[in-house]
């Protein structure tokens, strides 16, 4: 049989009520823990859609940028071929120019040939 006196029925109540209040201050320091990581995870959350628009506005810059670069390459393409254009045209002359004047020489080459004689 248990026998338990009054002094120890008192000891008993002051143990179970200081493991209460050690579980309570235990709970306490829990439930601020999560407020806390709750606070910091809604600031997580803020930032990833901070970045997210960021990363938005990005991907609308990247692109009006690959427009403009292929604009650019178009543009690029159509001069390019103007001036080969203009180049060939050149060349056609210059030749053109040279054969009249070597022609030109060799009649002059050819009258001074016959004045010598």
């Amino acid at each position: 049989k248990l026998h338990l006196d009054l002094a120890d029925c008192n000891q008993l109540r002051y143990l179970k009520m200081k493991e209460v209040t050690a579980l309570s201050s235990s709970r306490d320091s829990w439930e601020q823990k999560c407020a806390e990581l709750s606070a910091k995870n809604r600031d997580l959350e803020d930032i990833v859609k901070y970045n997210r628009r960021l990363v938005g506005k990005h991907e609308s810059k990247i692109s009006s940028l690959e427009i403009e670069k292929l604009q650019l390459i178009e543009k690029f393409n159509v001069e390019k071929k103007d001036l080969q254009h203009e180049n060939q045209q050149l060349q056609s002359r210059n030749m053109q120019d040279f054969k009249v004047r070597k022609e030109e020489v060799n009649n002059l080459l050819h009258e001074i040939s016959h004045l010598r004689s």
